[in-house]
């Protein structure tokens, strides 16, 4: 399992992982449930990480409000979630991202995020 770091965002930290190694940074905006520590616990998710590893670096977090993240009094809004987005780009160096969304919540922060700084994004 790789190292668990934290990421502020406002004053919130949000729980976040990188690992692999290649030319691509993919940014994995898992859905409305996650843990970036006990995610690895299931050896689908294992298999399934290691191999995206092999050719890409990915950042997977922890949303806030949920997993090893602060958490959140209230519903978090869209602009909030891209925030969390481009907090842990930030943190985790990533200057070219393309990203992995499974959830549909997290599809339009996602796009947001590339919207807002389509220099960055893939």
């Amino acid at each position: 399992m790789p190292d668990t770091s934290y990421a502020s965002c406002g004053d919130l930290s949000l729980a976040y992982q990188v690992f692999g190694d290649g030319p691509i940074d993919l940014v994995y905006a898992g859905s409305f449930v996650s843990h970036v520590e006990l995610f690895w616990t299931m050896p689908e998710f294992e298999a399934f990480m290691e191999r995206l590893s092999t050719f890409c670096r990915i950042v997977l977090f922890d949303k806030a409000g949920v997993g090893l993240s602060d958490p959140v009094p209230q519903v978090r809004t869209l602009d909030d979630r891209a925030a969390e987005i481009e907090a842990v780009m930030d943190a985790s160096v990533s200057k070219r991202p393309s990203f992995s969304v499974l959830a549909r919540a997290a599809r339009p922060p996602s796009c947001s995020r590339q919207r807002d700084r389509s220099e960055l994004g893939r």
